[in-house]
């Protein structure tokens, strides 16, 4: 099982890689339109993945025999201790001065697609950790579970619990 949710951050790592590619060139409001747009395009294709996903009735029997809220939570401490250390190293250091005025960044020599492009990648990562989490928990998974108004609901809580909040959203 958790060798098969590594692998599921993994994959979506390698989606967030090229997906990241055109999307990261663009800035503030283009680049979260963007990622919505592929996120609609990516539900869409699986939706009409039959032979893989099921189509609109999705994928269920999935086994939860190690899954458990304690499992979960676990994960989620590992999660947070993570992204608190990344915070406290360089990178980290280099992501927030991005946050705060990419221009100044820019100016300090920090390369604004490599950082971006990383953050992309390790949130794809942490994502996929969540989409295997929820999958094992809830013993079924169909594109219903994935449409716009989830995207905008995990906007939402971001922007609301702090931005720069790692335990806020």
């Amino acid at each position: 099982f958790f060798l098969a949710l590594i692998l599921g951050g993994v994959v979506a790592a390698i989606f967030a890689f090229l997906i990241g590619f055109p999307v990261l060139r663009l800035k503030g409001d283009y680049l979260a339109i963007a990622s919505l747009g592929f996120s609609e395009i990516i539900r869409i294709c699986l939706n009409n993945a039959i032979s893989i996903t099921n189509g609109p009735t999705g994928i269920t029997g999935i086994p939860n025999t190690y899954m458990n809220l304690y499992v979960i939570a676990g994960i989620l401490i590992l999660v947070i201790v993570f992204m608190l250390a990344l915070i406290r190293s360089s990178y980290g250091r280099a992501l927030l001065s991005i946050r705060e005025d990419e221009v100044a960044a820019q100016a300090m020599g920090i390369n604004l697609f490599r950082y971006k492009m990383l953050a992309f990648v390790i949130s794809g990562f942490v994502a996929g950790i969540g989409g295997g989490l929820l999958a094992a928990y809830t013993q079924a998974i169909d594109p219903k579970m994935f449409q716009f108004i989830v995207a905008y609901e995990i906007l939402l809580m971001v922007v609301l619990g702090g931005q720069g909040s790692v335990s806020g959203a």
